[in-house]
């Protein structure tokens, strides 16, 4: 199935991940892509999921995920903003969002000090 690009893309392929029927899905994922799955061009589930939640759910599978941006060559603001919006489609809970911009500057300070090392 054709998936898009940017940000709607990577939901429709968690939608397809969660149509496969993985094993273990965590509560606030599941929710969050059942919310807008008739609605395809929305990106706020995980906001949504975190609303109908009572503002008290922050599981982690945002922080699961996003070093894949960090995988992929972004850096910096662009690092902190990406990490933030992948969390934020299936875990929009602040502590989430943070979580994951503060673990995806923790690789790249690791692979700064990596760098350091090797190029002296």
């Amino acid at each position: 199935a054709a998936r898009g690009e940017g940000h709607a893309g990577v939901l429709a392929a968690f939608r397809e991940w969660l149509a496969a029927a993985p094993p273990d899905v965590g509560g606030l994922t599941r929710q969050a892509l059942r919310l807008t799955f008739t609605e395809p061009q929305r990106l706020d589930g995980g906001a949504l999921a975190w609303e109908r939640g009572g503002f008290d759910g922050a599981g982690n599978g945002g922080l699961m995920r996003v070093a894949a941006a960090w995988l992929l060559g972004h850096r910096g603001a662009a690092l902190a903003r990406e990490a933030a919006v992948l969390t934020a489609l299936t875990h929009a809970d602040p502590r989430c969002v943070f979580a994951s911009v503060f673990f995806t500057a923790f690789l790249e300070a690791l692979e700064g000090k990596a760098m350091r090392r090797v190029c002296g």
